[in-house]
């Protein structure tokens, strides 16, 4: 049976095969609601980065009326108490694990995380040309608004819809990062270009190759801020499709604009 060694030279127990901590339910038996407090004020403050640890796809803890990853959050509040630096790979998660269970013995909920295929999203309220952060698109779209921007990717899938957010200026991203987003046709076409892992098959690529309403987003500069989030330009709500793909390259989607504002520049941005 292997270590995990504390700070003060204490040895925790491991698992032999998994190389889970021993007994896990003994060991965190201690923690209470101040321990989970603390924790979540240390993910605060670390701003999420956590050692090993990603945020959760499936569910949330909710604390103080906020959602926030179980495991990270457990994570902290364990390495706290034992004095040990307790990674991800340590315990498990999920639902029916002592992770969750301890949670809900302390009175926090676990709740399913929001699946964004099944929000709408109104994109019928907004006005092209007007500048929003991702938070401020999400809750003027009446979707679910996340805890941190950065859970807003550049591509979001809802039920109606397709959202983008792209830049346009790539300078400062690695190569592998500089997607070849730009307008075309004197501004008549948008031409967006996807993460090397998706395919026609991708969900919300079919999405868009099939004609679903797709609403762009658009910032010339990524560190344009204002209230430490960054504002994008609606340019349109509604697009056409036409697209292209080569081997070994990412997906191609040329976007006829239908609802573009001449009036307003990206450059005001």
């Amino acid at each position: 049976m292997t270590k995990l060694r504390s700070h003060s030279g204490n040895n925790i127990p491991l698992a032999k095969g998994t190389g889970r901590i021993f007994n896990l339910t003994s060991v965190s038996s201690s923690l209470n609601e101040e321990n989970i407090h603390q924790a979540v004020e240390e993910y605060i403050t670390l701003d999420g980065e956590i050692d090993t640890y990603t945020d959760s796809t499936k569910y949330d803890v909710i604390v103080d009326n906020k959602p926030f990853p179980p495991k990270a959050i457990f994570g902290l509040a364990l390495s706290n108490l034992l004095g040990a630096n307790v990674l991800s790979k340590h315990f498990a998660g999920g639902l029916r694990s002592e992770c969750f269970n301890t949670f809900e013995k302390l009175g926090f909920e676990i709740k399913a995380k929001v699946k964004r295929e099944n929000e709408t999203f109104e994109y019928f309220k907004f006005v092209i040309g007007d500048t929003y952060t991702k938070l401020d698109a999400f809750e003027h779209g009446g979707a679910v608004i996340p805890k941190q921007v950065r859970d807003i990717t550049g591509i979001t899938r809802f039920k109606n819809c397709v959202v983008l957010f792209a830049t346009l200026n790539k300078e400062d991203k690695e190569d592998v990062h500089k997607y070849r987003d730009t307008f075309l046709l004197g501004g008549k076409v948008f031409q967006w270009e996807s993460q090397n892992t998706n395919t026609p098959a991708t969900p919300h690529m079919d999405m868009i190759i099939n004609r679903a309403p797709v609403v762009l987003f658009v910032r010339v500069h990524q560190k344009i801020k204002v209230k430490h989030n960054h504002l994008f330009m609606l340019v349109y709500l509604v697009a056409t499709s036409i697209a292209t793909q080569k081997i070994a390259e990412p997906f191609l989607l040329k976007l006829f604009l239908m609802s573009l504002n001449t009036n307003h520049s990206l450059l005001v941005l």
